[in-house]
């Protein structure tokens, strides 16, 4: 019986369990990389999860689709709670039944903070990958996030900080952005090659990802187009877009405007080598401007619902992960009702005709980007902590 024992424990020890609980399409990447690394330490690992198309090709046995519970904001929150419920509900059941001890959920904090609560157990260790904002939510969720999370991995060198003074056992593993490697592109080269003037100025629009945010930004980028457009004719308009904007939506959109934009999906960092400046929705893409020193006007609109509640919840003055990360304003702000096209256009013609101004901001963004773009192989980091305290 003894060496039964024995042998059951060698093989628990090298494959252990896992349950990895990913809410979004983002989540999907970055846990795939995670997967990837785990797999290496744990060949023989079992990795259960709910997730995507990534991190089913990484390996993962996927038991529901994050789609069924992917939200953007309060307002689609409470539309698909029911269904998120049943969710979270299955998963614990199906984490219980299977005797999984290790369970790491990727960001995702409406699902996967209840998911936590729910499964927490003395003999289970819950891992948060790439950790909610609480921060900027107040003392109160650091504590809730306390009392179920045993290791928090966290990508900005400041919430190391602050998790740690919180009591929170916690590893500062990078940001996932940095691990992305940057092909240096010929700028004259892409200016040929898009129809660019030599002396003209180039405008990136970032809208945002998500269908939601591009319905309510996209006009407002445009008002603004045409106004600096009026302003300051020798600039070109670019519109850096993910899949969520179609062909068609953009066309739409397009209708009866009175100034040319270039639509371009798929090709940000290629545009970011030949930027002057960004009309940027808040959002990751601001940090991605900040590692190619680009200055930014930084806006964002959502529903009135999730605007007045978020503003009730929220307890840090920024918005923008530039200014988070720099903790102080160095980016210009214009949220909701702030978000005007003629004070974004103001702004931006700042940016591009001020040389000091300009300069203080690019100063600025290059002490952003030495903090986020330093540490790297975040999720070989991720994968090294984790494999220390599996059970």
């Amino acid at each position: 019986m003894a060496e039964k024992n024995k042998s059951s424990k060698k093989r628990t020890a090298a494959a252990p369990l896992f349950f990895i609980s990913a809410g979004e399409h983002s989540g999907d990447i970055h846990a795939a990389r995670l997967i990837r690394e785990l797999k290496k330490k744990f060949p023989h690992a079992i990795i259960y999860a709910m997730g995507g198309d990534a991190m089913a090709r990484a390996g993962a046995k996927i038991i529901t689709h994050y789609h069924d519970i992917a939200i953007i904001g309060f307002t689609e929150a409470l539309m698909k709670y029911p269904k998120a419920i049943r969710i979270l509900n299955m998963i614990a059941a199906f984490i219980e039944s299977k005797k999984i001890r290790n369970v790491i959920c990727v960001d995702a904090p409406g699902f996967n903070l209840r998911l936590a609560r729910k499964i927490d157990a003395p003999k289970r260790k819950i891992f948060y990958y790439i950790c909610p904002q609480l921060w900027a939510w107040g003392t109160k969720r650091i504590e809730y996030f306390k009392r179920h999370i045993d290791h928090a991995l966290v990508i900005f060198p400041f919430e190391e900080r602050l998790y740690r003074n919180a009591g929170v056992p916690v590893t500062f593993i990078g940001h996932p952005l940095a691990d992305i490697r940057v092909q240096h592109y010929s700028k004259s080269e892409i200016r040929r090659q898009l129809g660019i003037g030599r002396n003209k100025k180039t405008l990136l629009l970032l809208p945002g990802s998500r269908k939601a945010e591009i319905k309510r930004h996209l006009p407002l980028m445009l008002d603004t187009a045409e106004k600096l457009q009026g302003a300051y004719p020798d600039i070109t308009f670019i519109c850096a877009a993910t899949e969520a904007l179609t062909i068609d939506a953009f066309n739409t959109a397009m209708e009866n405007r009175s100034v040319p934009v270039i639509l371009m999906r798929g090709k940000l960092y290629t545009l970011l080598s030949v930027a002057d400046a960004a009309l940027a929705a808040s959002g990751t893409v601001t940090l991605e401007l900040a590692r190619f020193e680009i200055p930014m006007a930084i806006f964002y609109r959502t529903s009135p619902l999730n605007y007045h509640i978020t503003k009730m919840l929220i307890r840090i003055p920024y918005v923008g992960l530039v200014n988070i990360v720099a903790e102080k304003f160095i980016c210009r702000e214009f949220i909701q009702h702030d978000a005007r096209s003629d004070e974004l256009t103001d702004e931006l013609l700042s940016i591009i005709h001020k040389g000091a101004y300009r300069r203080k901001m690019i100063q600025a963004l290059r002490t952003v980007k030495a903090k986020v773009f330093t540490k790297t192989h975040v999720a070989k980091n991720a994968a090294a902590v984790i494999a220390q305290k599996v059970t």
